[in-house]
């Protein structure tokens, strides 16, 4: 039996990357290091926040997060009360308190992860992302010496297709065009999770259900079932989204964790940074014809073996989260 990978998630939370932080947090394939975040679905110290509070609520507040960028390379920032919020995860009253040691304030991330590699064997350490790519630009054009020591960046965002925040762009993407540019470009490993496969992993009714069960109907239980509801109306609303929301950002630790539930197929992928209509887009070379940068594409997911993963890592949050303790 080979050994969990180490991996470090690069996050902005977010309704779906709490679920995302859960899974790399629990899953058996893979041991998380630590986490950073950045800006994206809401402000950096909203986002920051967030992600203490997820941990504190799932058991994982062993780990540690480090803040990260606060807007993207040149651009503006950009938010998305529409879909998550304005604390970036509303819906909910049942969050602990807030634990402000889980945050390393004096620490920041793209120098911390520096320090980390810079301890490690060559092509050990896996870079996920589940929000704008800022923080990991800047790790790899800062630090080209450190190239040898990360062994995949894989990432939710982008499209083959139709964008979901512009008709050419996804959100991700959009938010730091260059930032996606500067990783696709890397010769580093990469591999894109895009719209195409993520909004294959919805929540259905019947999805809740079985949490209702796995969970016990426990605090954590509502915690996690509160969050999803909401992420479901936001969706119906913005996005006439109907049969549940997507869960994107799992799917790109699930990519990490089950590479075997994923069909990919590498690419030349191109990002558009000119300012325009087509601005973030991820222009997908599928006959390969182009000079495109050449990475992997997640095209589909066997979304019940996701969902079971899901499941399983949801159920062991449950087990170690300390909302569960009666006082």
């Amino acid at each position: 039996m080979s050994s969990p990978l180490p991996v470090w998630l690069d996050c902005d939370p977010g309704h779906d990357d709490a679920m995302a932080m859960i899974l790399a947090g629990y899953n058996p394939n893979i041991t998380l290091l630590g986490i950073s975040t950045t800006h994206g679905n809401q402000d950096h110290h909203k986002i920051t926040r967030n992600a203490a509070l997820v941990l504190k609520a799932s058991g994982l507040d062993h780990l540690r997060i480090v803040p990260g960028q606060t807007k993207p390379l040149i651009r503006p920032a950009m938010v998305c009360p529409g879909i998550h919020g304005e604390t970036g995860m509303d819906g909910t009253f049942t969050l602990p308190a807030f634990d402000s040691s889980l945050i390393l304030e004096n620490e920041k991330a793209v120098l911390h992860l520096a320090k980390l590699l810079q301890t490690m064997a060559d092509h050990t350490l896996t870079l996920i992302a589940t929000g704008p790519l800022t923080n990991y630009s800047l790790l790899v054009t800062l630090y080209p010496e450190l190239h040898c020591k990360i062994k995949q960046i894989i990432f939710m965002g982008g499209a083959i297709g139709s964008g979901n925040w512009t008709p050419s762009a996804e959100y991700n993407i959009l938010v730091d065009p260059e930032a996606a540019s500067i990783v696709m470009q890397s010769g580093i490993s990469v591999t894109m999770v895009p719209l195409e496969v993520t909004h294959q992993a919805i929540v259905t009714d019947q999805v809740i259900q079985e949490l209702e069960i796995r969970l016990e109907k426990s605090p954590f239980c509502t915690l996690v079932i509160e969050l999803l509801l909401f992420f479901k109306k936001t969706y119906q609303e913005v996005f006439d989204f109907n049969q549940g929301p997507p869960l994107h950002d799992p799917c790109a630790v699930a990519a990490v964790c089950a590479a075997e539930l994923f069909t990919c197929k590498n690419m030349g992928v191109h990002v558009v940074t000119t300012d325009g209509p087509c601005l973030g887009q991820t222009v997908c070379d599928i006959y390969s014809k182009t000079d495109y940068p050449k990475i992997n594409v997640a095209t589909d997911i066997d979304v019940d073996g996701f969902m079971s993963i899901l499941f399983d890592s949801l159920v062991q949050a449950n087990i170690n989260s300390s909302m569960n303790i009666k006082q």
